[in-house]
């Protein structure tokens, strides 16, 4: 009798150690939740749209472009590839959206060519495209997190907040139908 008394007072101990061990654990995991690790005091936070308009894209002749310059509107963000199918079938989509709605709408194509200018100049010639297009896209899609599939269309809000992401080719529709309801929640 006095063994087992002796193991269930070790077996409360242990649980009451666990227990203990486990709101310290939870406690210091709160925390840090709360409170993110402090930087510089100099350091302001900076917005997700001040990072959406702080990008800047490589033109094709050679100069370059901000997001900033779209203030405004809501932008559409086509990243794409000349050689792959999916991207050129939305060009002609992109077309016909930029066109009904340039009072509100900008529809931004980065390239994702390796080759750039080159690719650009030799798509032109096959399809006409109706809306500005920056080239050197990967290191613009790092900033965005990547594509995963092609093409990705961002859709960015006026004021630079980022409201959805595509990942694919969609019929027109469903980009009319975003773009419709942005507009008529004033976003």
């Amino acid at each position: 009798m006095a063994f087992d008394n002796f193991w269930s007072l070790k077996m409360k101990g242990i649980v009451a150690l666990l227990i203990v061990l486990a709101v310290f654990i939870s406690c210091s995991k709160e925390q840090s939740e709360k409170e993110p690790a402090k930087e510089s005091s100099e350091r302001k936070p900076v917005s997700e749209a001040q990072r959406t308009f702080d990008v800047i894209f490589d033109k094709a002749d050679g100069g370059h472009a901000r997001l900033a310059e779209f203030r405004g509107k809501i932008v559409l963000l086509n990243f794409w590839a000349a050689w792959h199918n999916d991207s050129r079938e939305l060009i002609p989509i992109m077309n016909a959206l930029q066109k009904k709605f340039k009072r509100h709408v900008t529809v931004v194509g980065v390239l994702l060519d390796k080759n750039g200018a080159a690719a650009l100049k030799g798509f032109e010639l096959k399809q006409p495209i109706g809306f500005r297009v920056f080239i050197n896209g990967e290191k613009v899609a790092r900033k965005f997190g990547g594509t995963s599939e092609l093409p990705t269309t961002y859709i960015i809000l006026r004021d630079g907040r980022i409201f959805e992401c595509i990942a694919g080719l969609r019929r027109k529709k469903v980009y009319e139908e975003k773009i419709i309801d942005l507009l008529k929640r004033r976003m």
